[in-house]
């Protein structure tokens, strides 16, 4: 097994074993939640996390940036470049720090216009939102540091570390939440665990690669100004994508209610828990994509990229079929009929989400392939996009209007121009042979999950039984139809025969 195919495989292992754990103790914690708070507790938790995610746009990508620079001295153990770097991100993430904190503590006059009615909570909600403002301020004195395990390959580490303290953090809480049923302690077990697990990782680093504690070598001009110039062509580009992501849950908010916000969130925790999943695997081809693509030819980069396309689609047109499919089954059996939303919401939340998961991969080569110029405007039309479509199809279709623009808006300003800018600038060829295959792709899922609409309709238990049944359908119906279609295609092959090998590895 090469280095790079072993690296993969601890990334994706460490990530898949990890997030099947956090599923299942967040499932558990969202039940206790439910029964111990309510709805509208879970509307104002989906709420302020998106109003901190917005804010953490003074990060601007330079996460990206950081990890992009370090690939070549890691490659060519150039300990003092990397010192300078390190040094250089403290000094931004600081910054950072400041910035975050300042214009979260800006929004608090404005919160009243962001929630429709007033919602049924005991505590204050300035007080509440404080919290989530430290949640998200204090990880940036730290988490600069987990950017050299990542560019170095060694993903897993961290994500081993942050699932652990992420694994005491939701245990702690479902007692806490179950004895006290107090929402503020709840939050202060989320600041305290998740700050430990950076701060830990931190220490890691620094055990790891101690020689980033030293006296650094001042960076040139030219080194500053190329690496500043990235960061703001990043800032651009994250600063759009953070619109683009988090407007919906404040839209939803503000013109429908906090607690269609709440149910809404119960859907987005499976999705997100299928997401967490998929772009574990994915995000673990990160770093060796970066690799390969300072490295390798155009022809080697393309025929990789095929191979992660195939698997990237395959998994997200499975997970995208089976929550249409069985989702309704499994809210209904796990928290209630009356948190059941209407097929046309879970629809277009499933739209989003696949549009959204297939967009990860163009992400993640253009990230690696060093493009943060090129269409670094692009998520800030999508935004801009997204704001004027949301507001006026959610007067027209609701919660489910607010979710199709968000799809459209990623497809018709992302999706187009990253696809054009990998295809053309980076394997040199024409770009129309992805959009036609992705087309295909979407087509085939379609019809697919029509017909385990169709079958799983027969099926009436209504109990765990019923759902597993229903799971079992979608999961044997998809894959075989894909093995049959696919078997004979080279990327399929070649797939199959690297998890063999990562399997007897």
């Amino acid at each position: 097994m090469t280095s790079r195919s072993r690296q993969v495989a601890l990334n994706a292992t460490a990530s898949l074993a990890t997030q099947f754990i956090m599923i299942a103790l967040n499932f558990i914690s969202r039940t206790v939640f439910i029964k111990t708070l309510g709805v509208d507790y879970l509307g104002v938790n989906g709420l302020f996390s998106n109003v901190l995610q917005i804010l953490s746009f003074a990060e601007l990508g330079i996460g990206n940036a950081i990890v992009f620079s370090m690939y070549k001295p890691l490659a060519e153990h150039d300990e003092e470049r990397l010192c300078s770097l390190m040094q250089l991100y403290k000094k931004v993430y600081l910054a950072i720090f400041g910035i975050v904190m300042v214009l979260g503590l800006a929004m608090i006059p404005f919160l009243d216009f962001m929630i429709k009615g007033e919602p049924n909570i005991e505590e204050n909600l300035i007080v509440i939102y404080l919290f989530y403002l430290l949640d998200t301020s204090l990880s940036y004195l730290y988490i600069y540091k987990q950017s050299i395990i990542t560019a170095d390959q060694k993903q897993y580490v961290v994500t081993s570390v942050l699932t652990i303290a992420s694994i005491l953090r939701v245990i702690g809480q479902i007692v806490i939440l179950y004895l006290t049923h107090n929402f503020i302690l709840f939050l202060t077990v989320n600041l305290i665990f998740r700050l430990g697990g950076n701060i830990y990782c931190s220490h890691v680093a620094d055990k790891r690669y101690p020689y980033i504690k030293n006296k650094p070598k001042p960076l040139s001009r030219d080194d500053k100004n190329k690496i500043y110039v990235d960061i703001k062509s990043m800032a651009a580009y994250k600063f759009g994508s953070i619109i683009l992501n988090s407007a919906d849950t404040i839209i939803i908010s503000a013109m429908v209610s906090i607690t269609t916000v709440g149910l809404v969130s119960n859907y987005t925790m499976i999705i997100l828990a299928c997401k967490n999943i998929l772009n574990g695997i994915t995000r673990s081809f990160t770093a060796s994509l970066g690799n390969l693509n300072a490295i390798g030819t155009d022809e080697q980069k393309y025929n990789v990229f095929n191979k992660i396309l195939l698997i990237t689609t395959w998994l997200y047109g499975f997970a995208s079929i089976g929550i249409i499919v069985v989702s309704k089954s499994f809210i209904d059996v796990w928290i209630g009929p009356e948190f059941v939303m209407s097929n046309f919401v879970v629809l277009a939340l499933i739209s989003e989400f696949y549009v959204s998961g297939v967009h990860t991969l163009e992400s993640h080569y253009r990230y690696t392939m060093g493009f943060f110029v090129k269409g670094r405007m692009a998520p800030a039309l999508a935004a801009i996009l997204n704001i004027v479509l949301s507001i006026w199809f959610c007067r027209m279709w609701g919660v489910a209007g607010v979710l199709i623009a968000t799809s459209l808006s990623r497809i018709i300003a992302l999706g187009v121009i990253d696809s054009i800018i990998i295809f053309k600038d980076g394997f040199h060829r024409n770009p129309i042979i992805y959009l036609y295959k992705n087309t295909i792709y979407l087509a085939l899922f379609v019809v697919i999950g029509c017909l385990c609409y169709w079958i799983v309709s027969y099926v009436h238990i209504s109990s765990w039984l019923g759902v597993i049944i229903q799971a079992l359908i979608v999961f044997i119906v998809y894959n075989g139809i894909m093995v049959l279609l696919f078997h004979k295609s080279s990327e399929f092959n070649e797939i199959t025969k690297a998890f063999m090998a990562l399997l007897n590895k």
